[in-house]
């Protein structure tokens, strides 16, 4: 099982702003390009938020410290 890497405040402000990039998404008077565009990066943020793990950060290497503890330091 992989760590939770993102913080519980990033966690509510991913799913408020994937929640909002969807609704943006399917109600307002884009292009299609958009739409997809804003659909997907709303339920990335959303399914990051609640799995915990960001796999952006885990490349950069976010979470990761010389003591062993699994917060950034």
């Amino acid at each position: 099982m992989e760590e939770n890497i993102v913080g519980t405040t990033e966690r509510i402000l991913r799913v408020i702003l994937g929640l909002l990039f969807v609704y943006v998404a399917l109600y307002a008077s884009i292009g299609p390009a958009l739409v997809w565009t804003l659909t997907i990066l709303g339920l990335a943020f959303i399914v990051t938020a609640i799995s915990g793990f960001c796999p952006i950060y885990k490349l950069i290497g976010k979470g990761k410290c010389g003591c062993g503890c699994k917060k950034s330091c």
